[in-house]
């Protein structure tokens, strides 16, 4: 069969049927290198434009492959001829003529071929000087000729060699046990450089045979396989171009290494330092096993190489026993090395991302081998994990903690979790404890690492530190309870307050006055404001809000002092419960939002459900959808919105304010969600929910005042029809009245399927809603079905628990 050009549908250059059996034959029988030559040299036939020296590059290649054939089948019986002496370069040819031709001979006799068979008589050629098939002469170049060129001659000359390649290696492969054979007898032996050379030169290199020898070798050669290299260079990971697959292939080099190492430990470092820097997994994690077999000191010398190595490009086998050797460094005298190692480790997860199996990999890392690393090192492992927690939440979706860690304090359950985030947040909290007690660390000075910016989550761990173990520092205590700035921060408030409760009994008389002055003037309300002003409610209405929410800042930190109020304050406090109930219960820790967090999940109904009204806002203001091939927008969401408003519509209906602002999208789902709850007779709480209503009907009410009357082009037109669906749904009592009037402001594609509410009015204690089913540019005959409509979705029987606006 000639050599044609064969290529891909993509016209990428392929092999023939037949070339494809003899590189694979050549990688099972033989070794890589050898079918990588005549992979190239098959490459280079094909390819178009052809390089200008393609028929001496594909000779050399050959010759590579012919010698590697030679030199593995050839028994050890054949004698070798002397290298020729120094008179002439005509015995040097001959010499080297008579070796090539007894090489030949013997091989065919080893593999019964006779030698007047058509391929053995072309392989013998080769070894003939003059001979026109002579592959060494076709190699070179001749004087200063110009390179031979790739014709049809040479394609059908190269085709004679996979005639050749064929041949041999088929029977090659029917007697391949005798390469067992000579394997054992070569294991039989007492090691030497000379038997090691054989191995390296006269067997083949293929895992098969590589894997034989390693695992059965004694740890007493180890001194010859390292002096003829066996272990400079691992083999590198290899990407398959069609699929994107990537083959990270075991070395029994390096398992052997491993297995004798506690044997030879000083052999096996000198070994593992003269080793090639590699990208392979299976290569590091051998590594990391070798050095776990050996005595500290020596280990430590291994520890550039390893993180030099870790994560690498298709991450790290067996974090856990990195984590393992780190802790056994350090406990060794040499910290350096271990903190070296936990860095590379845990940066690396951090950097390459996590999926569920690394994130496990990553928690084991975190909660076994960092608590103990910490106890020798102290604060450089708080830095550490700082740094890695300031990395682990930059995402939009992490950003407000409160959302995926309710409960700052770790919980039991927490414990099997394979969260990083959580882990990392756990660690922190048990190295502050554990240093402070252990007189390593105070807690002052952990406080003091955590105070420097970053995250809300760091705000929370410090304040959680200082509540268990702030007693050894009060003063600090009384300085973050007189903070402004935390004394208004939403995201920490929890922990706040539990740190007010605790720490009270802690502070010098002049401390608790100060405090309770504190909590008795008015707080900072500028990011209240602000909040307030961006949702675009009226001025009265901001001026409500914006007492409530002092009222209940200073309801909640009374009652963290209420042992220490005095009568005055105390009655105050108790006005305060009567009009807004009880402050909440902060002992009690929230539930967990979510076991596993992860970018790539949408949020489902009964993770929402565990959030307050404020968290859900936060979340619906950041959250992002996955991107994946499912090419989600952010209203994918939705469902897992509007049910989870049903399910937990009483509880989140009196915090209701804390929905404005929100996108129409989420606003109308949330509606919707009230909705459903109205239709199911749950209660709801009208005077907040009104409040959320009238600011939905300012929205729309601003879109149509600018005279965007299109349909498609009106964000707000749902969300307004879900509000009108909503209020004849309700049978609750409520002491808001509705009276209808007949003027809604509206456009020509403004009549609604239902009537639609505007609530004009936003005072608090009076809103209004007004009703009208007369589009002042409609034309008669939609104006009198217009108020059609309106009479038989406006007019519910009345009853005693209809709603005023209602009846």
């Amino acid at each position: 069969m000639s050599v044609l050009d064969v290529q891909d549908g993509n016209g990428a250059r392929s092999l023939s049927p037949r070339q494809a059996r003899i590189v694979a034959q050549l990688s099972r029988l033989v070794g890589s290198g050898a079918a990588d030559f005549f992979r190239d040299a098959c490459e280079m036939l094909v390819e178009s434009p052809s390089h200008r020296s393609a028929t001496h590059l594909i000779s050399h290649a050959l010759r590579e492959i012919d010698s590697s054939l030679r030199y593995i089948l050839e028994p050890r019986t054949v004698p070798n001829t002397p290298s020729p002496d120094k008179r002439g370069k005509r015995r040097k040819q001959q010499g080297d003529r008579v070796g090539h031709l007894q090489s030949i001979t013997a091989v065919c006799a080893a593999l019964d071929l006779p030698t007047d068979h058509p391929v053995a008589v072309f392989w013998l050629e080769q070894a003939e000087r003059d001979s026109a098939t002579n592959l060494a002469g076709r190699a070179h170049r001749h004087a200063l000729e110009p390179a031979r060129p790739l014709d049809r001659e040479f394609r059908d000359y190269f085709a004679r060699f996979e005639d050749l390649f064929e041949l041999v290696l088929g029977r090659f492969e029917e007697q391949y046990v005798r390469v067992f054979d000579r394997l054992d007898a070569l294991l039989g032996g007492e090691p030497t450089i000379e038997l090691a050379k054989e191995l390296r030169q006269r067997l083949p290199s293929n895992p098969v045979t590589r894997q034989r020898f390693f695992s059965r070798a004694a740890a007493a050669w180890i001194g010859p396989l390292t002096e003829e290299g066996f272990f400079k260079f691992p083999p590198e990971p290899r990407l398959d171009p069609t699929d994107g697959s990537v083959d990270v292939p075991a070395w029994p080099e390096s398992d052997y290494l491993a297995r004798v190492a506690a044997d030879v430990p000083g052999d096996v470092v000198r070994a593992v330092l003269e080793m090639a820097p590699t990208e392979n997994s299976r290569v590091v994690w051998d590594l990391t096993r070798l050095a776990l077999a050996i005595p500290p000191d020596e280990a430590a010398t291994l520890a550039p190489k390893l993180v030099a190595a870790i994560p690498g490009p298709y991450g790290v086998i067996a974090a856990d026993q990195i984590g393992e050797l780190a802790v056994r460094l350090v406990e060794g005298g040499h910290p350096a090395a271990g903190m070296d190692l936990l860095r590379a480790v845990l940066g690396g997860f951090s950097d390459k991302g996590a999926t569920s199996g690394r994130s496990y990999d990553h928690v084991q890392v975190l909660r076994e081998s960092v608590p103990p690393v910490a106890r020798i090192v102290g604060q450089p492992v708080l830095a550490l994990l700082i740094d890695e927690l300031n990395r682990a939440v930059t995402s939009p979706a992490k950003g407000y903690s409160r959302i995926w860690r309710p409960a700052i304090e770790p919980l039991r359950e927490r414990r099997s979790d394979t969260n990083v985030s959580n882990a990392l947040v756990d660690v922190l909290i048990e190295i502050g404890t554990t240093l402070h007690d252990d007189s390593i660390l105070s807690v002052r000075d952990t406080a003091r690492e955590l105070a420097v910016g970053g995250p809300d989550v760091l705000r929370r761990i410090r304040l959680h530190l200082l509540r268990l173990r702030g007693y050894d520092a009060p003063d600090l205590v009384a300085e973050c309870l007189l903070d402004p700035a935390l004394a208004v921060d939403h995201a920490v408030e929890r922990e706040y307050l539990l740190l007010a409760a605790a720490g009270h009994s802690w502070l010098e008389p002049p401390k608790v006055r100060s405090l309770l002055d504190f909590f008795d003037g008015k707080p900072d309300t500028t990011v209240w404001e602000q909040r307030i002003h961006r949702e675009g409610v009226g001025a009265v209405e901001a001026e409500d809000l914006l007492r409530q929410r002092i009222d209940q800042w200073r309801r909640d930190r009374f009652a963290a002092l209420e042992p220490l109020l005095d009568s005055d304050r105390r009655a105050r406090y108790e006005a305060l419960v009567a009009q807004y109930g009880p402050a909440p219960d902060r002992s009690v820790p929230p539930p967990a939002a979510f076991t596993v967090w992860s970018a790539e999940d949408v949020i489902e109904a009964a993770e929402l459900q565990q959030l307050t009204a404020d968290a859900l806002a936060q979340l619906l203001h950041e959250w992002q959808p996955p991107q994946d091939r499912r090419k989600l927008d952010r209203s994918a969401i939705r469902p897992a919105l509007a049910a989870a408003v049903a399910r937990e519509a009483t509880r989140w209906s009196t915090d209701a304010a804390a929905f404005i602002g929100l996108p129409p999208e989420y606003v109308t789902s949330i509606i919707d969600g009230f909705w459903e709850a109205a239709r199911a007779r749950e209660h709801l709480d009208w005077k907040p929910l009104t409040t959320l209503l009238a600011w939905i009907d300012g929205e729309a009410t601003s879109e149509l005042a600018a005279e965007v009357v299109q349909r498609r082009e009106r964000q707000w037109r749902a969300a307004r029809h879900s509000v009108m669906r909503l209020l004849p749904s309700t049978r609750q009592p409520t002491q808001t009245e509705f009276p209808r009037t007949p003027n809604l402001p509206s456009g020509p594609s403004s009549a609604p399927p239902a009537p639609t509410p505007t609530l004009s009015d936003r005072t608090p204690q009076t809103r209004r809603t007004t009703v009208s089913c007369r589009p002042p540019h409609s034309t008669p005959s939609a104006q009198r079905r217009c108020v059609q409509r309106s009479s038989r979705a406006c007019a519910p029987s009345s009853g005693p628990n209809t709603p005023a606006c209602l009846r």
